[in-house]
């Protein structure tokens, strides 16, 4: 769900900006992304096959956060600090096992909405008011 709605919400400001999506910026960010996005995925699974599911919370949230500090060199620096912020939860979440989903809901709900509230307004907040202005 997340990956549909950013490519819908980034193809949309993309085609209202008249630029293209598929940049070679983005194809970067993309595969900079998915490495450690997919190796962490796979470790998630040998730990299911293995019944071993205890620290699967943390390692999703260390790998996200490492796929975001890997694609964070191509995008907005707030990525970046976003990802140390989802790995150091990941970590803390291998610590208290019994809490792996407060920790998720901390790293995946909680940090994005305050990222992504702290990105609208630094970004996008003044381009959005004077698109409206130039409307009306």
């Amino acid at each position: 769900c997340a990956a549909g709605s950013a490519f819908y919400f980034s193809s949309r400001k993309a085609r209202r900006l008249g630029s293209r999506l598929w940049t070679a910026t983005a194809k970067r960010t993309f595969y900079h992304f998915l490495i450690p996005l997919v190796a962490g995925g796979l470790f998630c699974v040998a730990l299911a096959v293995n019944n071993d599911i205890r620290f699967i919370a943390s390692a999703m949230l260390v790998f996200y956060g490492l796929a975001l500090i890997s694609a964070g060199k191509f995008t907005l620096g707030e990525i970046h600090y976003l990802g140390i912020c989802e790995v150091v939860l990941g970590i803390l979440a291998g610590f208290f096992l019994n809490y792996g989903l407060l920790f998720w809901t901390l790293g995946f709900g909680v940090l994005h909405i305050v990222y992504g509230i702290r990105i609208y307004w630094r970004y996008d907040r003044n381009k959005a008011f004077e698109t409206a202005n130039r409307r009306k």
